[in-house]
Parts: structure tokens; sequence; C-alpha cells
């Protein structure tokens, strides 16, 4: 293109790139230009993060319930999930999913006894030294302080999230009232592809073998489609058929043939004998809970005991979304 781009630009390209199908390269080629597939939903960013916004909801208000923050402490809070009452807020949903990772929140500093901040971080993660509300006792009744913006909330992805952010109130105490207003969450989520040499283990008779697996960190319950590729070798004898299928499973042993997309590598007993290669795929897309998730291509020979199969090689990839 004549061009030249910052490095930093050229590696988030090529690690997008190399995640991407086959197919979704050949259509950045065939379209012949720009440098990245179309977004795989509406709305994504290199995060892949939508807005959602919800109805105004109360999530805090320390007057009902665990008093003013004090000068110089800290206090953790949910935005996720349902009932908010043991924080003052709502009993009902606000329906924000467990998963979101970003949120717009409009705090009120409430009274507070003197000249103060409030600082916020994500559940976890140091407080920092910047504030993202001031306010002072000017001495009006109900002059209150209020600032709403995006905040990061702890991702359950990486991090053991029994809250979701954390508020520190500095020189002063206040009380607090939050509302939230709507949530960012990546609408899909994607494993890096896993190229890999299967064990190539003969499947002499009716055997279930576990070759490889793949793993994904769902940040919500949803569905995970996984695909797995892989080179199938027959050792075939005149008047036998015999049958190999690669099968994808959550779990190492499982050989169901009912998965959506497996395809049989067969070869008929009138066939000539010799030794045949076949490329085949399997998918599936399975119900998942929020955390870590592994699936595993598997081999499954259905008939010809007298005959044999080895997989030599193939991919996994598997992609979140939620739902």
């Amino acid at each position: 293109m004549g061009r030249h781009f910052d490095a930093a630009f050229l590696g988030r390209i090529r690690a997008d790139l190399a995640t991407r199908s086959l197919e979704e390269l050949a259509e950045v080629q065939k379209r012949g230009s720009g440098l990245l597939p179309s977004p795989r939903t509406a709305g994504d960013t290199t995060a892949d993060f939508v807005y959602n916004p919800v109805t105004p909801c109360r999530i805090i208000n320390t007057l009902l319930a665990g008093g003013p923050i004090a000068a110089g402490t800290t206090r953790s809070f949910r935005v996720t999930g349902t009932n908010f009452s043991a924080q003052g807020g709502t009993a009902g949903n606000c329906n924000v999913p467990v998963g979101a990772t970003g949120a717009v929140i409009n705090f009120v500093a409430v009274a507070p006894a003197g000249a103060g901040d409030l600082r916020y971080t994500p559940f976890g993660i140091p407080v920092p030294t910047a504030s993202f509300l001031n306010y002072v006792n000017s001495g009006i009744p109900n002059d209150n302080v209020a600032n709403g913006m995006t905040f990061p909330i702890c991702n359950p992805a990486t991090t053991t999230c029994t809250s979701d952010f954390t508020i520190q109130a500095d020189v002063s105490g206040t009380d607090v009232v939050a509302d939230v207003q709507g949530f960012f969450r990546r609408v899909t989520l994607t494993a890096p592809v896993k190229s890999v040499t299967f064990n190539q283990v003969a499947l002499n008779g009716f055997t279930c073998v576990n070759h490889s697996q793949i793993t994904i960190v769902a940040p919500s319950a949803g569905f995970v489609t996984v695909r797995g590729d892989a080179e199938v070798q027959l050792n075939h004898t005149t008047g036998t058929t015999t049958e190999v299928v690669p099968i994808l499973g959550a779990t190492a042993t499982a050989c169901s043939t009912t998965v959506s997309g497996n395809f049989f590598v067969s070869m008929s007993g009138s066939a000539p004998s010799g030794t045949y290669f076949f490329e085949t795929s399997s998918s599936g897309r399975f119900a998942v809970a929020a955390g870590s998730n592994t699936f595993f291509l598997n081999a499954l020979q259905t008939s010809g005991a007298t005959g044999s199969g080895v997989i030599f090689s193939g991919g996994l990839e598997a992609v979140f979304t939620p739902n």
C-alpha cells in the first residue's frame, strides 16, 4: 500500500489475523481492501466490546446499608448479578450480567464530613492515586456532588471476583449513592487456534482415543462453537469396511457420534487394498457455564475391526458467544 505502520498496529493486525479461519482470510484477499475481515458481530471493536444501556438502577445507597465510607478506608461493591439490598440498592435485577467488564455508573457523594475525594478501582487491583470525584462540606443542606463515567470492573475470566469494584474515601468520609446506566461486554471470545500433532495411535477395532484439546475461558454463561480439523489415514484391506470419525466432546472420552458436523471417513469392502488419506472436520456447539471450559478432539473407529486408522494432525478453534 506504500505506507508504513507503527509496530503496535502491525502487532495487533497480525495477532487478529492469526486467529482467523482460512475462510475469513480468503474473504480479506477476495475483497482486496482493508487488512482485517469484517467484524464478527455488529459493534465489535478490537476487544469486541459492545455497550448495552439499561434502565438506571440503584446499586449502592450507604445511607440505607453500611453507613458512610470513612476517610482512608475502602469498601467493595457489586454491579453485576441481582439483589443489591445488602448495599442499600434495589432488591431486584439491574440487568448487568456477570461477565461484563465495564459499566457506566453515576456516583453521588452525599453529605460529606468535609473536603475529600473518592477513588475507584476494579476489585482486586490496587487503588490509584487519582480521584474520580472531589467533594467539600459547604454547610448547605443537600449540597451533594455527582459524577458519572465509564468504569472497568472485575473480569471473571482472569480474576476471582467476589466483588466488582472498590471505592476509597480520602481525607474526609462520605455516604455514597450510585446508579448503573449501562455495561460493556465482549460479545464474542475466540480461543487462539491450536495447531496440534495428534498422537499417532492405530485405531484397531472399536476404540475411542483422545488426541487433542483446547480451553476457552467463558466470561459468562453462553455457548462455545468448536471446530476441529484432522487428517486421517486408513489402511484398507479389500473385503473389509473401515470407518473412522473425528468427534468433538466436552470430555476426553466423549465419543458419541451425534454431535452436529461430524464426518465419517469410510472405505467400502469393494475398494482396492491400500493406504488412503482424508482431510476431515468436526464441529459442535456446546452450552457452557462461566469459567474455564475444555473441549477434546477424539477419534472413534466405528467398524472394520481388521482395518486400522491413524489421525496425524489438525487444529482446534473455539468461539464463545453469550446467552
